[in-house]
């Protein structure tokens, strides 16, 4: 079986490698962005059709929400987002591969203060997540055999202080603001699932061999604020809770519309007896544990 992953180096696709690698008869390729840019469709073309793999992953993905509601930067959203999938996607269809992309809780508005399911209407509030839900489209327009994971609020190791990477994670931020002694303003009326990479990526991959095709929601099981996010972080690193501050989602009032609930129910995942993603706390848990062998 040879596997392409794209987006390696990110916390989604360092952890889609490291489930795979220990796997016996996989090859993989794995691409960062320094490597390969997405956006050059020819040569993504060109390595899809060289390496003829069984298994695209596209791990791939402009995240910056707030950035991607500036006019300068909209056209490199929808080609990172939406046309650079919809190119893999039509590539892989070529030499009947699976392709594999990640989207997100974002495509729905919120409304609904109830878990969404795959089946629910998608009312995507920002740029950011309308560049995902085109995404999602041109996918299921130009290959038959995809799967497109929804999930949200993602955190692992690769977007720790371990990686070379810049970017942090929630998680981070927290952990490196306050043992900082820095106060954080953080919503306490915005819910989510926090979703640790790892758990995500080795779900992802069983139901790849399992051999699903569709889209899908794969989230941590559970409901939490992102104040009360923060301060389940600070019991369990020990930390002052008193340097989070709630606030609301209107008080901070983000560049970018975010839905105010967003967290996805599991729910093709429960249908077939295989919804065994960790809750919250657990995964977060999991996550201080295996920061914590690096320090």
């Amino acid at each position: 079986m040879k596997v392409i992953v794209f987006g390696y180096g990110g916390q989604l696709g360092t952890d889609i490698v490291r489930c795979i690698e220990g796997k016996a008869n996989y090859k993989i390729f794995a691409f960062r962005h320094q490597d390969l840019d997405i956006n050059d469709f020819e040569k993504v073309k060109e390595v899809i059709l060289s390496i003829k793999p069984d298994i695209v992953f596209n791990c791939s993905a402009w995240n910056k929400v707030d950035d991607a509601e500036f006019p300068e930067n909209s056209n490199l959203v929808f080609r990172t987002n939406a046309f650079a999938p919809s190119n893999m996607a039509r590539v892989s269809s070529r030499i009947k591969s699976i392709f594999v992309n990640i989207s997100t809780d974002y495509v729905f508005d919120g409304r609904k203060m109830m878990p969404y399911e795959e089946t629910d209407d998608v009312n995507p509030l920002s740029v950011y997540a309308l560049s995902k839900l085109l995404g999602e489209l041109l996918v299921k327009k130009h290959s038959e055999r995809y799967i497109i994971v929804r999930s949200g609020g993602l955190y692992g190791i690769s977007g720790s202080f371990v990686s070379q990477r810049t970017y942090r994670n929630f998680v981070e931020r927290v952990i490196e603001n306050v043992s900082a002694g820095k106060k954080m303003k953080i919503v306490n009326d915005v819910f989510s699932a926090p979703t640790y990479t790892f758990d995500l990526a080795r779900k992802i991959c069983e139901i790849v061999e399992d051999g699903f095709l569709g889209i899908i929601h794969i989230m941590q099981n559970g409901v939490i604020s992102w104040f009360d996010f923060s301060i389940q972080i600070c019991k369990m690193m020990r930390f002052d809770e008193s340097y989070i501050e709630p606030v609301t989602y209107d008080q901070l009032n983000p560049i970018a519309k975010r839905p105010k609930f967003s967290v996805l129910k599991n729910s093709i995942l429960d249908k077939l007896g295989k919804n065994d993603l960790m809750d919250i706390q657990e995964a977060l848990e999991k996550y201080l544990k295996e920061r914590s062998r690096y320090i």
